[in-house]
């Protein structure tokens, strides 16, 4: 989340404004293609292109409180994640991690 408390999305002193939503989408490497409120836009919904060509569509509130929003990289981190522990619990004949759960 943004540490710059002009950025909260609570802060009703900062307008939310359609160039609020883009900067935030901006900086997360996404691209805003629709919302659902332009009127009051943190109440909506809205709709992102990821980086990753994915599109995909969120409340503006949990896009905005979310570390990365793009469901796509959200699972290809997991998958790299899980894949490298695995990595680690083989070299380390298992001692390194008790119980490694992949669920498929």
């Amino acid at each position: 989340m943004m540490k710059n408390k002009n950025y909260s999305i609570y802060n009703m002193s900062v307008k939310q404004t359609l160039e609020f939503w883009n900067n935030l989408a901006d900086s997360r490497e996404h691209q805003l293609i629709n919302v659902s409120n332009p009127t009051y836009i943190r109440d909506g919904t809205i709709t992102l292109k990821c980086k990753c060509e994915y599109e995909f569509t969120t409340s503006a509130k949990s896009y905005y409180t979310s570390k990365n929003g793009c469901p796509s990289c959200k699972k290809r981190r997991i998958s790299e994640t899980k894949a490298t522990l695995l990595n680690v619990a083989l070299l380390k004949e298992g001692k390194i991690l008790t119980k490694i759960v992949i669920l498929e």
